[in-house]
This record gives C-alpha cells, structure tokens and sequence, in this order.
C-alpha cells in the first residue's frame, strides 16, 4: 500500500520560513542535552537561541509592512519615530502583535514536533467521516496521546468545513490540508492538550487557532471541550492572530474539536489501523546530490515539492465510505423504497483479561439503520447539550 499523503504544515514552514529551522534544532539539541522533560507550552519555559531569530523575522515585517512610508522617507527615519507611528497607527501595530504571535507559535510548535521526533499521523478522509458521527462520552482519562507531541493532518473536505464552522464561515478553500499540532502538557498537577490548527497549503495560510483543553480529573471528555479558562483562571485568556474566545468554542467549534479527540480514542483503540509510509524525501535528497545534469537536477527538486518531509503513520487506509460518495449516488437512493438513517457510532471501555481484570478501548462504529435498500438522510448536526 501507498497512499498519496497530503504536504502539511510543517513542510510549509520548511519551504516559505526556512530560517526558522537553524535556531529550532539548536534549541532541540540543547533541551535533549540537558534531559529537558517537553512538550513545553511557550518560550518561556525553554527559549535560548530563539531572541536572535524573533529579532531578525520581527524587522523584517514591520520592513514589509511599513515598505510605503520607508519609502517615502527613508529607513532610518521610520525606524526611529517607530513608537510614535505605531500610536498612530493601532491597525498596524495590531498587525505586527499579531505576526510576533503566529512566530511564537510556529517556533513552539516546530520545537515541539521535532523534539519528539516528528510523528505525524494522517487521517484518511473515509475514517474522518466516521469519526465526526462518533460521540465521546466517555471519561478524560481514556484520552491518552500515542506521543506527548504529534501532528495529526486531515484533508477531508467535512474536516476543512467543520474548522471554519468555529467562526461561523464557509471554507476560504479546500485546498491543502489541516494541520493539528497536539501536545500533552502538565500545568499545576492537571493535565491538558495544547493545540495549534492551521489550514494552509504550499502558498498559503487560510486559517490558524490555538485551543487549550483541560482534561480534568472527573471530567467527560465532552465537558473537557467546554474548558472555560476565563471560569477557571479568573481572567482573560491570551487572544491573537491565531486565536478566537473559548464561547466560540462552545457551539459549532465542537464537532470540529469532538473530531480530534476522537481521533486520540481511535488511536489508542483496539483494532486501529495503522500502516507506517516512509518519506522518499532523503533519497531525493541524496539522489539531487549524485545528479550533474541541470534539467535532472530541476526535475528532481520540482518533484520534492510536492513530497511531505515527515514519515506518515496511515489511519484508517481500509475504512470503507459512511456517506454517499456523489450526487448520482445520491440520486440513487431517493429512487428507493425506504428510510435509512446514521446510528451514531460511540466507545466502549470493555472489560478483557484475567477475571475481568482489564480494560480495553473498542470503538463501535456509526452505521445505518433500516432495510439495506433505502435512501439516505443525512443527522442534524450533533448537538450535546
């Protein structure tokens, strides 16, 4: 098997912030040096090679975005009344918080993915559709990572809707793919995912948020989705470029993160199907290095542009389709006789082992009800309340 995996995120930041990865792997190097114990949430808990680099990336911006008065008066001239401009300009000066926000979270993100070896699962768009109609009523301590940090990547279609349905959107473009960089982080004695989601493609970025969860002890997992951290804190959450208030979250963000931690219980499910696919990118590599011609040589690079860096790890490469797969199959079922609808699919923590002694995660999958030949309906939209 080989299935064709989607670029993700990560190999945007390789192709269009390159100069990100110098200082990341030095930081990697250091925290592995010192026996650092990740993932880690922000810089402040690890950052030694990263002012340099915020340096660098934060001048070029306001260079960038202030191109039209440097140059109409001058470089040096616009950098010393920066301040001053800046109070003029509020819509500027949120840009450029705003671009200093999304380089943290690339750097955190980038930190944490490879220094946990960058395990990056891709989640087949049959299994996605499965996974939305699955409920997840089940206790947050079933919630466990396969890796403390990890990228899941998604290109469904539902899965791009879904993510756009937060804000209240349609879908900027279907192009690319969902990036999902998830970690597991420890803060006072609890334990919570810290997620950062990005839609973008090789060009572009559509679309980023940064959610953190609390997997509290006690909690469902459906209650871990409603974390109030302005309840739980007492205060404000950070907010920036890449991040929207929790009530957003509450409504229709819900299907969309119910998705994602159900893709965790499948993980550490009993029958997941998983095939590992390794990236062909250093063999290209060594391959570009071996090459004399220059038409080759081109050839050979425009080819690993379309090629992901990380190794995948395969979900769901055997799930069979849920919905009908097009309009004329579609069209087909209305021409039948009955009605068949969508039972949601949940989980089951069954009792295994030695006198019942253990337990082990059986996901028992969405399915239709009513006579096999039927028209299909699609649910409401699955609301807990």
């Amino acid at each position: 098997m080989n299935v064709t995996v989607p670029l993700n995120f990560y190999d945007y930041l390789k192709r269009r912030c390159g100069g990100i990865f110098p200082y990341v792997e030095k930081e990697v190097a250091a925290l592995k040096e010192e026996n650092a114990i990740g993932p880690f949430s922000d810089l402040a808990e690890f950052a030694i090679y990263s002012t340099d680099y915020f340096r660098e990336e934060t001048l070029a911006y306001i260079k960038h975005r202030l191109a039209i008065p440097i140059e109409r008066f001058g470089e040096q001239k616009v950098m010393e009344m920066l301040p001053e401009f800046l109070g003029r300009e509020p819509k500027v000066k949120r840009d450029i918080e705003h671009a200093a926000y999304a380089l943290e979270l690339n750097y955190v993100s980038a930190v944490n993915f490879e220094f946990f070896d960058k395990k990056t699962f891709y989640i087949m768009p049959n299994l996605y559709e499965h996974l939305a109609q699955t409920s997840i009523d089940m206790d947050c301590s079933l919630a466990r990572l396969p890796f403390l940090s990890c990228l899941f990547v998604y290109d469904s279609s539902q899965a791009i809707d879904l993510l756009y349905q937060i804000d209240g959107d349609a879908a900027t473009s279907y192009s690319g793919a969902v990036s999902v960089f998830i970690s597991e982080i420890v803060s006072e004695g609890e334990r919570n995912l810290l997620l950062y989601i990005v839609h973008a493609d090789m060009n572009n970025v559509y679309c980023g948020i940064k959610r953190q969860l609390l997997l509290r002890e006690g909690w469902t997992l459906e209650q871990a989705l409603r974390t109030d951290w302005l309840k739980i804190n007492n205060e404000k959450v950070s907010t920036g470029a890449f991040s929207i208030e929790d009530e957003k979250f509450y409504t229709s963000g819900l299907n969309f993160f119910r998705s994602i931690i159900n893709t965790i219980l499948y993980l550490g499910s009993n029958d997941a199907d998983l095939v590992e696919q390794l990236s062909p990118h250093p063999a290209m590599e060594e391959r570009l290095t071996r090459t004399k011609s220059r038409d080759k040589r081109k050839y050979i690079k425009g080819e690993m542009k379309k090629i992901s860096h990380t190794n995948y790890i395969v979900v769901g490469h055997d799930t069979p389709k849920l919905l009908p797969g097009n309009e004329h199959d579609f069209q087909q079922k209305r021409r039948e006789l009955n009605i068949r609808f969508i039972v949601r699919g949940h989980w089951r923590n069954q009792v295994c082992g030695p006198e019942n002694s253990l337990r082990r995660l059986v996901w028992i999958k969405p399915h239709y009800k009513g006579p096999e030949i039927s028209q299909v309906i699609k649910n409401r939209p699955y609301v807990v309340t």
